[in-house]
This record gives structure tokens, sequence and C-alpha cells, in this order.
């Protein structure tokens, strides 16, 4: 009832390489970021969404592209996107 958007600011950092692994593992599937980010800003006023894990990994490594369209801005470290 009470309830605002722009009221309601949230920030995500997010284990992707967790995520990603078990999403592998149980469900032999990728994280549906599109829909996971569409789902966070439709209830929030996202500030920053950050991906952290082992991105020189090769399984990893092709996640780079999917998370920077998905998710922007974005800083790329050595394990942090």
């Amino acid at each position: 009832m009470f309830w605002n958007k722009d009221k309601n600011r949230a920030a995500a950092f997010v284990d992707y390489e967790y995520w990603f692994i078990s999403m592998k593992n149980f469900y032999h599937a990728k994280p549906d970021l599109k829909d996971w980010c569409a789902q966070l800003r439709g209830k929030y006023q996202v500030e920053s969404v950050r991906f952290f894990g082992n991105f020189l990994d090769r399984e990893l490594a092709d996640e780079v592209t999917r998370i920077m369209r998905s998710s922007k801005p974005t800083a790329t470290t050595r394990g942090i996107l």
C-alpha cells in the first residue's frame, strides 16, 4: 500500500561463479541474467549490480559478455564485474 519503487533503493553483489556452477550442476542451465535483472529493477531502484568470480576460468570467460549486456554499469578487475 505504501510501497514506492523510488524509495526502495538497492545494490546487488553477486557471487556469479557459485551461481553459474550451481545452475550448471543441478539444472544443466545457465543463470537467466536478463530476467533476474529485470525482476530486480522492477521491484527496486537499483543503484548498482556487481558480479564476482574467477572470470579467467574457461567456463566463466564466455559469461563476461552476457553479464555486461544484462547489467550496466560494469567495473572490471581481475575477478569483479
